[in-house]
């Protein structure tokens, strides 16, 4: 079952990634580095044994992947995961976690503090819809205060042809966390409530005014 964390999603002042030392540049071993987003799958703790890209391909890790916040065993982790593609061997170098954000259809108030929008996209098999996003963050004098985000269903509108339109809205808490430096995050948005045929619009309030996108299944 892929690893969802908690309802109310936090976003900590540092991202956790897992990485594997340094790398040569130039047509070195990892001049053939790959960024895709991936469903990492543990073998045991803290060890990524494979990972199933959105594109559909598998990748297998021997010895296996070590991965510090990859914590439960035989668990599915989702992770944006950079990799040395070199002579068809996967070889990761580094992987950052990505925060599942499951629509919630009973929220009743909906946090609209502003982001910055890097770019938003339906995933190759269409499971998610991903989203780079820019939070401004800095340390704020309350020790226990955190980012908190997720996403809200508003409503859901059928066309003439019975068709469905689900507006979702990106929420975002900021707590009142000082706005400093730019961290960069990755969300997913799993869509396997929806139906075939639906149509799903994303709307993120930005630092630029509101910004909508809508992807069809």
């Amino acid at each position: 079952m892929l690893k969802k964390g908690i309802l109310a999603f936090a976003l900590l002042l540092v991202l956790v990634a897992c990485t594997v030392g340094n790398y040569d540049t130039g047509d070195g071993t990892y001049s053939y580095l790959k960024a895709e987003m991936v469903d990492m799958h543990t073998v045991a703790a803290n060890q990524v044994g494979s990972a199933q890209t959105d594109g559909g391909e598998t990748l297998t890790f021997n010895p296996p992947y070590l991965c510090s916040w990859a914590t439960t065993p035989d668990s599915t982790y989702r992770a944006m995961l950079y990799y040395n593609a070199f002579q068809n061997n996967a070889k990761p170098v580094s992987a950052m976690n990505v925060y599942v954000l499951w629509p919630s259809r009973t929220a009743k108030v909906v946090a609209m503090d502003p982001v910055k929008m890097e770019s938003m996209w339906l995933s190759e098999n269409k499971k998610y819809i991903n989203v780079r996003l820019g939070v401004l963050t800095g340390k704020s004098d309350d020790a226990n205060a955190k980012h908190n985000i997720g996403v809200v269903q508003q409503k859901v509108v059928f066309n003439d042809q019975g068709q469905r339109k689900v507006y979702l809205q990106f929420s975002h808490n900021q707590n009142q966390i000082p706005e400093y430096y730019t961290t960069i995050l990755y969300v997913s948005i799993p869509v396997s409530l929806y139906l075939p045929g639906d149509s799903i619009s994303l709307s993120v309030n930005t630092y630029d005014g509101m910004v909508e996108h809508s992807f069809g299944l």
